[in-house]
């Protein structure tokens, strides 16, 4: 009779915390444990970025405090829903240091950081990607145009093939002071092709990504952010397909297809892509001269043949 009571006690007990349980609004997020109601979930880093030359910013998905002197050498203090670090020196914009401490949350849990952040740029450059040749040769390489539509610097400013955290190569821009109309060309190579000079012109500007990753010829993403630091902000995208293939919505590759998800996802492109299967060495895909940008196939054409303009205005007939 004892047992048979005792099993009675313990049935009633779990009864009582499943109903307990079952009654507590707790967010979707949130790892917790059932029984003791404490939060168990790390912090997650959500984004970091130099808001001074000499401090940075990381941001977390929920409060949280340094570990004391995890930061070492440098200084960092609670700010909410980040921590912010103060450096021994200037970080120049266009350069990168990395930082490394712990943090914690106010349920005690805790999490090492290890990032990457790059310097403050004061006054950077507004730019939009303005042309793009995918399927180059030796006379026309693949290139990608970027025009300014804001005076500024370009330290610092990060041109992807693909998307941010995902992407088959990428360029960080030099410290380059542009002006309202002025062009940066993107040359998708180790080196700058043979008599192609840097800075040939006034409001023009070649540079190399110093690799030979080449952007895909039919289907693809390109991306421009603000800083390669995580969560930077992405500030212009260009979605161009063949729409050829019969696999991934015609996007051919799995990684493309979820890339270009992402981006419009993020509200980064709208739409149907830049249609790409007439594009050639010489036949650019270009942006419409004086339409604004509406991160849609309608700010977009394919110039006719040898109508490729880089390094000036898109004024060719389209194809």
């Amino acid at each position: 009779m004892k047992k048979l009571g005792l099993r009675k006690s313990f049935a009633f007990v779990l009864l009582f915390l499943a109903e307990f349980c079952s009654g507590c609004r707790l967010s979707p997020s949130a790892a917790v444990n059932k029984f003791t109601l404490s939060d168990t979930k790390p912090p997650v880093m959500l984004e970091v970025y130099a808001q001074s030359e000499a401090s940075v910013r990381l941001v977390f998905d929920e409060p949280v405090t340094p570990v004391p002197e995890s930061f070492a050498p440098f200084e960092a203090a609670e700010d909410g829903y980040g921590i912010v670090i103060i450096l021994n020196e200037s970080l120049e914009a266009g350069e990168s240091m990395k930082l490394s401490g712990r943090v914690e949350d106010k349920a005690g849990n805790s999490v090492t950081v290890s990032v990457e952040v790059w310097g403050y740029n004061p006054h950077p450059a507004g730019l939009l990607i303005n042309e793009i040749t995918t399927t180059g040769t030796d006379t026309s390489p693949h290139r990608t145009e970027l025009l300014a539509i804001r005076s500024g610097n370009t330290a610092g400013t990060v041109l992807y093939n693909g998307i941010p955290e995902d992407r088959e190569s990428f360029v960080v821009l030099p410290s380059i002071d542009v002006s309202e109309g002025d062009f940066i060309v993107v040359h998708w190579r180790k080196t700058l092709p043979k008599n192609t000079q840097e800075h040939p012109a006034d409001n023009v500007w070649n540079i190399c990504t110093g690799e030979d990753i080449k952007p895909s010829a039919k289907n693809g993403i390109q991306t421009l952010a603000s800083s390669p630091s995580q969560g930077a902000k992405v500030t212009d995208c260009v979605i161009y397909s063949a729409q050829e293939s019969e696999l991934y919505e015609g996007y051919g590759k799995k990684a493309v297809y979820e890339r270009v998800l992402k981006a419009l996802e993020n509200s980064w492109w709208k739409g149907d892509p830049v249609i790409s299967k007439n594009a050639t060495a010489t036949r650019s895909m270009s942006r419409k001269l004086n339409t604004g940008d509406s991160d849609t196939a309608s700010d977009w054409y394919t110039t006719e043949t040898k109508g490729s303009t880089f390094g000036s205005a898109n004024t060719s007939a389209p194809y």
